[in-house]
């Protein structure tokens, strides 16, 4: 309210005192320090006066410095126009077609969740109507997205939508109009949501969210178990990727809503096959039990599963009946025999590695003496045994995945007749073969002369002395930008490089091998002409080898080395290196990619082919096979029913080959991409995808009392049980106000300002000059 003698005519109805003066706080600290002098100055003046003298001139001194003071701060009076802020409070109510479900009310026969909630905002109006004048409703109702309406047209709305987003709705509303807080939001639903929330529990993450919004959702619970007849597979838990041959553990969560209390069988499926069945206690007053399946996978790649229960007389849902889920599974342990002529940092480097990692199955072989050493005491005496040449390279090489030749010198060892079964073991039965350098390694062990120049992807020169140490930073090639050898997460490869340590050691060749690529080269050896191959790696027939002509790279180890610190380049190569030489799918030149693991219904389907040449570059021209089928009798067409189809293409100068297929029904799909460079096989892959349920809405339509709890019960919300509940709900009801204008008026200014000013002075020098102490 203005003062008395001020006018409101300009719509102003607040004011309050302010200062107007322009100077700095420093200079009214200084202007303050002078007063107080001044002060210092009449008392000091006035101590021998009598005391009817003394106190009457230090009091008119200190009102007329205060009021100089006064003046100084030039004081004014600010006039605003202010209004309370005004708030509301968000009805949303959910009219996605779950809705349209019946309620469960037992004395409300073919009342549905939609026509009970519209029942509950009825009875609930006239607590609502009673909210305070500041606070104003408003209405909005949700499926997929959150439509505005008039309070009528919550009364009068019919079940659609084939999605419920609580979340989306619940964001949308906290996020309009910024310039009215939300007291509170008010949610009708059945929790049915089949997008963002689909568990019972609230992601951490939206937890979060919540919380700082600081909104109480005040939540009524639509639907009830006993009028919705269903059995479902609620959830399936199971990792993404499996080990062959390693127990696989897969829990299952199954629903019961409005069944009687039963046993019923639970089956694991793969690719439509059945793989164990369990049973599962269920209905009555156990709403949900929990299975679990083991078993073992005996196949590498991509499967398609299924946990299936049987159908139920008078069930309303039946989609919900079965559940997908894709498993990649991989083989259990990579077996590599890692052999070594002699004890050094980096053989300890590299076996400490392997022998880390839990995929790997190590034999590591350090040889320190040959059959033909001459030993003082009994062959049973000595704890250093022969290096079983026999058994390793005849009996046993066939179990190995991967063989690593460690600056190892064959001659001593009388191996010469088995080098033939490491070519057959890389060349017939796809093993990978890996040879790295030292002084006892490619030319200087004699490999020039054996089977095994075949396979490098280096030429070997001739006789010895091609052993150099020196120091040097390899080079990365273009093909070593694309290779996944030297594929550092989140790292350039180049730019790494050169903050490694410099390698020390080299073994020059004579360069690459026919259809070799190299990865890393050197910059300026000592031997031969530069470029010379540090890294490089070679197809050949069904295996795959892999030479490094140096005996440093466990200096990419050492804990100072490359970024942040933690030395992981040795780590990552050789990883990558195991990956590659074992022919990992992941890293096939031919890959096959559903552009999304589950599609949409009526969505077409989006797969994508890419080929790639030797040095993981595009590949354009390759003639493609693709095959999709269905899981499971899964059929792509209803009106011609088949489970497969076969289509074909070619490669275009990106190395890629995009198709695009009408939407199929819902279920589970494999597609098998193959491809060909003229005439010569290129690899293959397999990738599998799902097609959610054609009406999502409905098959997941079980009512969620549990969600709507844990959103009310994070955000200081209440579960609303019936309308006269709304009363007494909380809300959190805007404080402060709005300035629409301010005006400010000078006070200093006025005439009797002045003559204030000049009586308190004019009173203290007359009274010092009447008593004698001017």
């Amino acid at each position: 309210m203005l003062p008395p003698q001020l006018s409101d005519a300009d719509g102003f109805n607040d004011w309050s005192f302010t200062a107007l003066t322009p100077l700095p706080g420093w200079a009214l600290l200084l202007f303050a320090g002078v007063l107080a002098g001044a002060l210092w100055m009449v008392v000091a003046s006035t101590r021998s006066a009598p005391r009817n003298v003394k106190w009457p001139l230090v009091t008119l001194r200190v009102l007329g410095l205060l009021f100089a003071f006064g003046l100084l701060l030039e004081p004014g009076l600010q006039l605003q126009q202010v209004s309370s802020v005004p708030g509301r409070v968000a009805v949303l109510m959910d009219r996605s077609r779950s809705m349209g479900l019946p309620s469960g009310n037992a004395t409300h026969e073919g009342e549905t969740r939609l026509t009970r909630a519209q029942q509950f905002l009825r009875d609930a109006q006239p607590a609502l109507a009673a909210l305070p004048e500041s606070v104003t409703l408003d209405t909005a109702m949700f499926g997929e997205d959150v439509e505005n309406v008039p309070w009528d047209g919550l009364l009068k709305a019919e079940p659609h939508g084939d999605h419920s987003n609580l979340l989306k709705a619940i964001q949308t509303t906290l996020a309009s109009k910024p310039g009215r807080p939300l007291a509170g939001i008010l949610l009708l639903s059945d929790g049915a949501d089949n997008v963002d929330l689909p568990g019972t529990a609230l992601p951490s993450e939206v937890r979060e969210r919540l919380v700082a919004a600081g909104v109480p959702i005040h939540s009524v619970a639509l639907g009830a178990e006993q009028g919705l007849k269903d059995l479902a597979v609620a959830a399936v838990q199971a990792d993404d990727i499996a080990f062959v041959r390693n127990p696989l553990e897969i829990d299952a969560v199954i629903s019961a809503r409005g069944l009687e209390s039963m046993a019923v069988p639970v089956t694991l499926k793969k690719d439509g096959r059945v793989i164990a069945v369990t049973q599962a206690q269920v209905g009555g007053d156990r709403a949900n039990a929990q299975v679990s399946f083991k078993f073992e996978p005996r196949e590498v790649g991509e499967a398609v599963y299924s946990v299936e229960v049987p159908e139920q007389p008078g069930e309303v849902l039946r989609d919900n009946n079965r559940r997908f889920f894709t498993l990649k599974v991989i083989r259990d342990r990579i077996r590599v025999l890692q052999v070594a002529g002699q004890p050094s940092w980096d053989v300890r480097f590299l076996r400490k590695l392997l022998k880390e990692n839990p995929s790997v199955d190590l034999i590591s072989f350090f040889i320190l003496r040959t059959p033909t050493d001459t030993m003082t005491v009994r062959q049973d005496e000595l704890s250093l045994i022969p290096f079983p040449t026999k058994e390793l390279f005849t009996e046993e090489l066939g179990t190995f995945d991967v063989v690593i030749f460690q600056n190892f010198n064959f001659a001593p060892y009388e191996m010469g007749a088995y080098l033939n079964n490491v070519r057959d073991f890389v060349v017939d039965k796809g093993g990978g073969f890996a040879m790295v350098g030292g002084g006892l390694s490619f030319s200087e062990a004699g490999y020039e002369n054996t089977v095994l120049a075949d396979l490098l992807p280096v030429t070997l020169p001739s006789g010895r002395g091609h052993y150099v140490d020196e120091g040097y930073t390899p080079v990365l090639t273009e093909a070593g930008k694309r290779h996944p050898i030297l594929g550092f997460p989140g790292t350039d490869a180049a730019s790494l490089i050169q903050k490694l340590p410099p390698f020390e050691g080299f073994n020059s060749t004579r360069g690459l091998a026919p259809g070799a690529e190299a990865l890393l080269t050197h910059p300026a050896p000592r031997m031969g002409p530069p470029g010379q191959p540090v890294l490089a790696v070679r197809e050949v027939g069904k295996g795959r080898t892999l030479a490094l002509t140096t005996d440093s790279l466990w200096f990419w180890a050492l804990p100072d080395a490359g970024t942040g610190g933690r030395g992981t380049a040795h780590r990552e190569v050789w990883a990558n290196a195991i990956r590659w030489l074992i022919g990992d799918p992941a890293l096939s030149r031919v890959r096959v990619e559903a552009r999304a693991g589950a599609f949409d219904p009526q969505e077409p389907v989006m797969l994508t082919v890419r080929a790639f040449d030797p040095g993981y570059g595009p590949l354009a021209g390759a003639n493609v096979d693709l095959v999709m089928e269905g899981v499971g009798g899964v059929t792509l067409d209803a009106k011609a029913p088949t489970q497969l189809v076969t289509l074909q293409g070619v490669t275009g100068p990106e190395g890629e080959w995009t198709v695009k297929i009408p939407p199929p029904g819902p279920g589970a799909y494999r597609v098998r991409a193959t491809a060909r460079v003229r005439g010569a096989a290129l690899g293959s892959d397999e990738d599998a995808f799902l097609v959610r349920s054609a009406d999502r809405e409905i098959s997941e339509a079980a009512p969620r009392p549990e969600l709507l709890a844990a959103l009310s019960d994070v955000t200081g919300g209440q579960v609303v049980a019936s309308a006269g509940e709304v009363a007494g709900l909380q809300w959190k009801l805007p404080e402060g106000v709005r300035v629409h204008k301010r005006k400010t008026l000078p006070l200093w200014d006025r005439w009797w300002v002045a003559a204030v000013f000049a009586l308190l002075w004019g009173s203290e020098w007359f009274l010092r000059r009447r008593k004698g102490y001017v």
